[in-house]
């Protein structure tokens, strides 16, 4: 039920999407395009397979997004990777997108290791870009998924710091505007938070 109304509110028609992206814009000019990584442009997560219509010569996320044409996503060449992640998410409740959960911004220390993370496959994808059109102008987006809920630790980096020993950032005041713009930590205390 949340999925179709995401999709009502989000899928456009293709031919409502501006004729103008930074993709064909940059690829008029004579650059080499590329976009690495979550990139939410719309209709996100479409069902029709619209091409290459954003302009980016190289596309690769964490997964199939947009209906764009892609080079690859992290789902397909590691679902391995992915199920096991998926697996210790669903054990905690933490639902597919990692919204409005508490337990996602509480977050949690995964079994899996840093590079075998989506955003260490995103940054070597956007890295080998670059690599290979250093000599040639080229405009690239790199849009790493990491800063968004669920909040995961790799397992190479749990025991780098005592949580004892972290500084908490100074407490919000009560009276802010947009005081209740964060229904995600409902169910946090601020020491878990």
């Amino acid at each position: 039920e949340l999925r179709k109304t995401i999709a009502e509110k989000y899928l456009l028609d293709p031919e409502q999407i501006p004729e103008w992206t930074m993709g064909k814009a940059f690829g008029r000019a004579g650059f080499v395009t590329g976009a690495y990584g979550k990139m939410h442009t719309m209709p996100y997560q479409a069902a029709i397979e619209r091409g290459n219509y954003y302009g980016f010569d190289h596309r690769a996320g964490p997964f199939h997004e947009t209906g764009e044409k892609m080079d690859s996503h992290f789902v397909a060449e590691h679902r391995d990777w992915v199920e096991t992640i998926m697996g210790e998410r669903e054990a905690r409740g933490i639902n597919q997108g990692g919204d409005n959960c508490a337990a996602a911004f509480k977050g949690f220390t995964a079994s899996i290791r840093l590079d075998q993370s989506r955003d260490w496959w995103v940054g070597e994808q956007a890295a080998s870009f670059v690599d290979e059109n250093k000599d040639n102008p080229f405009f690239m987006i790199c849009s790493l998924s990491g800063p968004h809920a669920p909040h995961v630790t790799p397992a190479d980096f749990a025991d780098l710091y005592d949580p004892a020993d972290m500084i908490l950032p100074p407490k919000p005041p009560d009276d802010l505007p947009d005081r209740d713009a964060y229904p995600n930590f409902v169910g946090l205390e601020r020491e878990e938070l």
